[in-house]
This record gives C-alpha cells, structure tokens and sequence, in this order.
C-alpha cells in the first residue's frame, strides 16, 4: 500500500472515532512532508533508516517540540498500520523523540490582569478576558462554544477538549456579569458564544480574539506578550497559589496525563522562593 493510500485509510479510520480535525491536519501536515522527502513508496518498503535520516535532517531548522510532534505523528500512523495488519512490523517504534527541555510556563501577574480588566474599552472585551482567565480554556474550546453550552446560573460551561473529549469548566462571578451583560446586548442569532463586532456577523476567528488581546495589552502597556494561552497558565499558576491541588488543576484543564500538569509545580515553587527570599 502506497504511503499515500495509509493516509486516506488512516483519516477514515480516525474520523470514525471522532478525532478533532486539528489533530487529523497536524497528523496528515507531517505524513505529507514525509512523502514529499521520500516518495510516495510502498509502506512495507519504508526502512527505518530512511525514516532516521529524514528526522535528523529537521535538528538545526525545528524546536526540539517541532521534532517530536513530527516523530510522534510519524509513528502514531505507523503503529496504526501495524495494528490494522497492513505492515508485519511497527518500524516507528525504533524511531525515538528528541529530549526536550522542559518550558516553565510564564503567567501573567495578578496586578498585570487587573491593569488589563481597566484596559478594557467594551463589553467584548471584558466578556473575552474574564472567560480565557475564569476558566482556562484553550483557544480552540473557545472558538468551538456555542451559546446553549453556557450555564449562567450555574456559572458551568460544556467545552470539547482535545480528542472531542466532553468536560464542564467553571466561570467565577465577574466572568458570569460580563457574559450575562455580553449576550443581553447582542442582537443576532448566531448559535456561536463570540462572534465579530461588525457586519457580518459570525463566529470570532481565533486571530480575532488573539488581536483584542493584543490591544488590550499595548493598552494596559504590559512589558510580556499577552496571548490566550497565557491565560490558561495563568489561570493554573493563580489557583495553585490559592490552594489548589494539582489534581484538581487536571480536572480543570482536562488534562489526560498528570505529569503535564505537574509543570505548575514548579511556577508555583519559584514564586515561593522569591517570596521566601524577600523575606530572609
């Protein structure tokens, strides 16, 4: 079977157990650069050398995370193959992930969020900002909620995780004000919870709602970057400081495997030693 024929049969096959369509273009983005490099061979031609060879060419151009989703992807197709009986061996699993160095996530300050809540110049953006801060959601749940998945007066959300993976989130009280106040002042019937703030209205793209942060920030003159995700580590680091356990900063984040949680430990561990240190 060609490479490219593995490819259509392993998106059929994926699509049938829901897999998100951002993990099927990330997956099918390194499978093509794959055949792009090597030809569109025969799978049970495919060595692990030749497979080594291309990976390697990538150290020097890629972040060592670039690299690793790119083998990760790689092997997931391969072992996939391999269980389906379409290869006799599963080569990808002599093909090893670089080591990567581990990135301490960077939150923003409880003063930096209060100095953005005052650079707010509309209901928009408060409802925008207390969302991403209140509940810690990555920027594709947001793009994907509707509004019948918002439970004001329980103050819960129905967000679609990684994988289409069901959770409820929590919003505390300011972010239930903004949003009850957001809905209230809309006048369309777009089933989507952001929508554009001009004509036509539709669903807020992601680049949208990366760009009211970003004038948020140059308002609130904020020395960082200020992006959604940095809301989601903020979100973390904040309620660790407050008491929170780590497994319950899982539940929150919808996070299958505890240790990418764990990484907040180590935030909150380093703000204790400053504190510590002002100290003594």
């Amino acid at each position: 079977m060609k490479l490219t024929d593995v490819w259509v049969e392993y998106e059929a096959d994926k699509k049938i157990e829901n897999y998100s369509e951002n993990t099927l273009d990330s997956y099918y983005l390194q499978w093509r650069l794959l055949i792009e490099e090597i030809g569109d061979i025969d799978i049970d031609t495919l060595k692990i050398h030749v497979l080594k060879s291309y990976i390697a060419k990538s150290y020097g151009e890629l972040k060592p995370s670039t690299i690793a989703h790119r083998v990760k992807s790689i092997r997931t197709i391969l072992e996939w193959a391999h269980d389906e009986g379409i290869t006799e061996t599963n080569i990808g699993a002599k093909l090893k992930k670089p080591r990567e160095e581990q990135r301490i996530p960077k939150a923003l300050t409880v003063e930096e969020i209060e100095r953005l809540r005052i650079a707010c110049r509309n209901t928009t953006e408060n409802a925008v900002l207390e969302f991403f801060y209140s509940t810690g959601c990555r920027i594709n749940e947001v793009y994907e909620l509707n509004v019948n998945d918002i439970d004001l007066a329980e103050r819960t959300v129905i967000v679609r995780g990684k994988g289409n993976v069901e959770r409820v989130v929590m919003h505390g009280k300011r972010a239930a004000f903004w949003i009850n106040k957001y809905l209230r002042e809309r006048e369309d019937n777009e089933p989507a919870f952001l929508v554009t703030q001009r004509k036509p209205i539709r669903r807020m793209s992601k680049d949208n709602m990366r760009y009211i942060f970003k004038r948020m920030s140059e308002r609130a003159e904020i020395d960082k970057p200020v992006y959604p995700h940095r809301f989601r580590h903020s979100f973390s680091t904040h309620l660790l400081e407050r008491g929170a356990t780590i497994e319950e900063i899982q539940q929150f984040l919808g996070h299958t495997d505890i240790s990418t949680t764990m990484i907040y430990s180590s935030v909150s561990n380093d703000r204790l030693k400053h504190v510590h240190n002002k100290a003594f």
